[in-house]
């Protein structure tokens, strides 16, 4: 009857504390051996960190261990082996954790030879650390042992307090990760959704919507006319990605996905020898879109949706990450556990690889819901007939300039970011109030995009900051430039050709004014909407093949106010332009409704609050 009465606190406490010692030791070598054959190592400054959620994540296996065995009654039996194993358990963890944290394991560059001098025999310097740290590491097992079987829990206390302080004096002591000479530039690329250009105080702006995108700009190249090359997200990022126009890549709207045939700057990038990695606030642009071809590490609101290092910790800390993001939306919080997961990757990357990240925030996109600060930031609206949906709009872009100003200075406050290329952009832009006649309705203000190629839909923020060293000064670039560009852009920034049929990269170095156009796209299945546009100096051309055929000209001045015309007034101009967007439009059906059948009911869910499904 003994055996089958409930075991006490203290068998249960010590099952638990083993099952979590045992999920350390596998976590901490899951750590040690994955992250140095892949290649994303942890940087020592933020060892400890992973270290403390290693923990806590074996607490977590050791608490549901020990509820399991306390189910089966199995805790009395290890009354006698038990606190030996437990010591010993704890002691193999704190050596994995001291070789993760800790020691200076040589860089990947010296892998093959390191091996070599083992089977050889030959022990090199960082092996005669190891020996002596697990040395030291048996050793203190054995007193933590002696501790607990002697029952001395002050011993065992100041053994355990001793380990901390010498852990956090070694990390505390480490140097600061230098850039290697010679190495690749980082790349950062900033991007937000739905961002009219026109709405941030650098492009003229009388609100103060953007100051840290702002302070970002006077440091860049601005490009005062950037051009989406379409008003939808995954079409346009996937021209961001690959450097192609919709009607080569084929995706035409948001239930397309990239073909995995497509070769991503991601996937070029890290065949070069980058750390890549992809923070999105949303999936879109990530693995609904199949846009996370070539990232080793993606977190898509702060759950992380593929790394190459699966551990513990990773799993806690997709599980923080999705309890802070529930109760910031349910309470309002001013904060992004995007934010913090980019500003996580920033901290624990190494500085002899060359990295790539590209973090994506999906504001302000509609339904627009700014956190309360951030709307009481901006004056109220000066007109009583003003919609309150602009302000609102205007609030969103404050929090997610918010939320860029946090990396910016995270970036700036890291002296390896110093030679980091920086690129800040946006998508597509929003229709806030635009009535157009036989179009969303007649008479009726449309508020979202997807539909029409007006400049209020394609007309997007484009930064480019140089590294310090650079030569290149900041200026602001006139002339019409796409956000297809990027690809190949990025490309060059980091030293590499770019492939044929992109488009080509922006004038990052002055240079005598070129003709520059830009060509768009809006394709949308659930209205049945098909319209192609051609952007140049002074001009566009909108040719609407459905629901409505018709041709649209209009005529932008020097402040980029657009000026509807009559097409039959301008004929020339008309049929030139005509003929330039002809050659370039889609082929008959590409791409259409391709995806529809694959999206999940969660999905779906997601499209359905962004309003792309009615």
């Amino acid at each position: 009857m003994a055996d089958r009465s409930a075991p006490p606190l203290l068998d249960l406490a010590q099952g638990a504390f083993l099952a979590g010692c045992w999920g350390a030791l596998v976590e901490s070598t899951v750590l040690l051996v994955a992250q140095h054959s892949s290649g994303l190592w942890i940087a020592r400054g933020a060892s400890l960190v992973r270290v403390a959620e290693s923990a806590l994540a074996a607490a977590l296996v050791g608490v549901a261990a020990g509820l399991a065995l306390l189910v089966l009654g199995r805790p009395r039996k290890w009354r006698a082996a038990g606190p030996s194993l437990v010591a010993s358990t704890a002691g193999l963890a704190a050596c994995a954790w001291l070789l993760l944290g800790v020691l200076p394991l040589p860089p990947a560059a010296d892998r093959a030879r390191l091996t070599a001098d083992l089977v050889l025999g030959r022990l090199p310097r960082a092996g005669l650390v190891a020996v002596v740290t697990v040395a030291a590491a048996a050793a203190a097992v054995q007193v933590i042992v002696a501790a607990i079987e002697g029952r001395t829990r002050r011993r065992l206390a100041l053994v355990v307090v001793a380990v901390a302080v010498v852990a956090t004096i070694s990390e505390m002591a480490a140097p600061r990760a230098s850039v290697p000479a010679g190495r690749a530039p980082d790349i950062l690329l900033l991007t937000v959704d739905t961002l009219r250009a026109d709405h941030l105080g650098v492009y003229g702006y009388p609100l103060a919507t953007s100051p840290a995108i702002d302070g970002l700009c006077r440091d860049g190249i601005v490009f005062s006319n950037a051009m989406a090359p379409t008003p939808a997200t995954v079409p346009s990022y996937t021209s961001i990605l690959t450097g192609l126009d919709a009607p080569a890549h084929g995706v035409l709207t948001n239930f397309d996905r990239a073909a995995d045939s497509l070769t991503t700057v991601a996937e070029r990038l890290v065949d070069a020898g980058y750390l890549t990695a992809a923070v999105l606030e949303g999936p879109l642009p990530g693995t609904f879109g199949n846009l996370h071809q070539g990232f080793d590490y993606v977190v898509q609101r702060g759950v992380t949706a593929r790394s190459p290092v699966p551990c513990l910790s990773e799993a806690l800390r997709s599980l923080g990450r999705i309890v802070g993001s529930v109760l910031a939306d349910r309470l309002g919080w001013s904060h992004s556990v995007t934010t913090d997961a980019a500003l996580s990757w920033l901290g624990e990357v190494p500085a002899d690889r060359p990295l790539f990240l590209h973090v994506y925030w999906p504001y302000p996109h509609s339904p627009y819901a700014p956190p309360r600060r951030h709307l009481e930031a901006l004056p109220a609206p000066a007109a009583a007939t003003a919609d309150p949906r602009v302000r609102d709009y205007d609030g969103e872009i404050h929090f997610t300039d918010a939320q860029v100003g946090r990396v910016l200075r995270t970036v700036a406050a890291e002296e390896r970011f110093d030679g980091a290329w920086i690129v800040f952009t946006a998508d597509h832009g929003e229709e806030l109030g635009r009535v157009v006649q036989g179009g969303h309705g007649p008479g009726e203000p449309y508020f979202g995009h997807s539909i029409y190629l007006f400049d209020s839909s394609l007309h997007v923020p484009l930064c480019v900051r140089p590294p310090s060293d650079s030569d290149l000064k900041p200026r602001r670039e006139p002339g019409i430039v796409t956000t297809t560009a990027l690809a190949a852009t990025m490309l060059e920034m980091a030293g590499l050709p770019a492939p044929d049929g992109v488009e080509r990269p922006l004038p990052l170095a002055p240079a005598p004014a070129a003709p520059g156009r830009a060509l768009s796209l809006a394709h949308y299945g659930e209205r049945r909407v098909e319209r192609i546009s051609i952007r140049v100096d002074g001009w566009r051309l909108i040719d609407s093949r459905s629901p409505h055929p018709e041709l649209l000209l209009l005529r932008h001045d020097a402040s980029g106010e657009e000026e509807e015309l009559a097409a039959a007034d301008h004929p020339e101009v008309v049929q030139d332009l005509l003929d330039r967007l002809r050659r370039w439009q889609p082929p008959e059906g590409a791409a259409r409704g391709r995806a529809a059948a694959a999206v999940s009911s969660r999905e779906q869910g997601y499209l359905q609050a962004l309003g792309y499904i009615e």
